[in-house]
């Protein structure tokens, strides 16, 4: 006869091993949504989500950090060519002043 404490192995195996909070969805997302591609680690690393999720979230956290990134870049280049000058000196005076105030600012 079994002890009244003790589980089947039938019983066992329903049970979920129990993981550190870290590792619960809930804080996989907290991490994510805060500290954006730091958080990829705690996804990788956590039990609770299947390796196609973790593929897509990572790829997607990924991008939206890039992204960003590239498309600031982008834009201070394009500021500095020859095409964005033409457009100012097309523009009229008091709004040309006023981009060449800004454009001074930066500098």
């Amino acid at each position: 006869m079994q002890h009244p404490d003790t589980k089947t192995n039938a019983s066992n195996a329903d049970v979920e091993p129990k993981v550190p909070w870290y590792y619960n969805k809930w804080a996989v997302w907290v991490m994510l949504l805060s500290v954006g591609p730091f958080g990829i680690p705690f996804l990788v690393l956590s039990p609770k989500f299947n390796w196609a999720s973790k593929i897509l979230i990572s790829l997607m956290m990924i991008t939206i950090t890039i992204l960003p990134l590239y498309l600031g870049f982008e834009a201070v280049h394009y500021i500095k060519s020859d095409q964005f000058q033409h457009l100012v000196n097309t523009l009229p005076p008091e709004q040309k002043d006023l981009i060449e105030q800004l454009l001074a600012l930066l500098k």
